[in-house]
């Protein structure tokens, strides 16, 4: 539950959270090649982002048909 003292500490730091770009948004672009850890890294960039979280190995087999 937010509390009234919880709230303002929140409103204090939202400015200043780390804000991160997460690679599962761009999973499918990334299994198929059309977006790259570097382009990743590029739209984090353009954005004022922290930084990019990139799972590397998800255990996910890919297969060609």
């Amino acid at each position: 539950m937010v509390t009234i003292n919880n709230a303002r500490k929140i409103l204090q730091r939202v400015d200043t959270l780390p804000l991160y770009l997460h690679a599962y948004a761009f999973h499918l672009n990334m299994r198929l090649e059309r977006v790259l850890p570097a382009d990743l890294l590029d739209i984090a960039s353009e954005n004022n982002l922290r930084g990019v979280k990139i799972h590397v190995l998800d255990g996910e087999r890919f297969f060609s048909w």
